[in-house]
C-alpha cells in the first residue's frame, strides 16, 4: 500500500465492515496470522479485541476474535 493511504482510517473501516459483515452470517471466529515482528498489525488487531495466541512457528501469532 502507498504512503499515502496510509493512517487514514481505511484498515480500520474496512476490518469494522469485515467484523459486521461475519456477525450478520452468524460466523462465530474470524481468524489470522500475523508476523510476531509486526508489531502495528499486532497492536491493531488487539485494539479491535482479537485475542493474541501461539502458534506452530515462534515468529507468527495466531490472532482470534470471537464474534
Amino acid at each position: 500500500m502507498r504512503d499515502s493511504y496510509q493512517r487514514r482510517g481505511l484498515g480500520s473501516r474496512m476490518m469494522n465492515a469485515l467484523i459486521e459483515a461475519a456477525r450478520d452470517q452468524y460466523v462465530r471466529e474470524i481468524y489470522g496470522h500475523v508476523l510476531a515482528a509486526n508489531g502495528g498489525m499486532v497492536h491493531f488487531a488487539e485494539s479491535l479485541g482479537f485475542d493474541l495466541r501461539p502458534s506452530d512457528d515462534p515468529e507468527i501469532r495466531k490472532i482470534v476474535l470471537r464474534v
